[in-house]
């Protein structure tokens, strides 16, 4: 039953970050369209890897997923959006800890977290007010 719980979760956060990608996508030039397709399939490992508990996989991802984000910082120098990154790196920081940690109640809540997190950027990037 907490495996069947877990899955709902995990598969719902996904769609929710494959929707948040696509839409920004959308308005995104051809480079950071492609960072952004990397992103959401480490995003995918890092699920998988939470699912089938293998934490070495979980923490190799998060580390990748954590330099794509140091480019971004390097492309992107809007204040807002670096706040943005730097909420990233923290939970991706999370991420990696729990997974050192063999943690699968503490990768779950990252992940969640990641999560979050990636939906708040999308949003602020897609806001008129940015």
């Amino acid at each position: 039953m907490c495996n069947s719980k877990f899955f709902l979760l995990a598969s719902l956060c996904l769609f929710l970050l494959i929707v948040s990608v696509g839409s920004a996508e959308d308005k995104a030039d051809p480079a950071t369209a492609k960072i952004m397709e990397q992103k959401l399939r480490l995003s995918q490992a890092i699920l998988a890897g939470v699912v089938k508990e293998d934490y070495p996989a979980i923490s190799t991802n998060a580390d990748r997923l954590l330099e794509l984000a140091k480019v971004q910082w390097v492309r992107n120098e809007t204040p807002e959006y670096r706040e943005q990154l730097k909420d990233f790196w923290i939970v991706l920081e999370g991420v990696k800890s729990a997974a050192e940690d063999k943690s699968g109640d503490g990768v779950t809540l990252a992940y969640v977290q990641m999560t979050l997190t990636c939906v708040k950027c999308h949003k602020y990037l897609r806001s008129p007010l940015k």
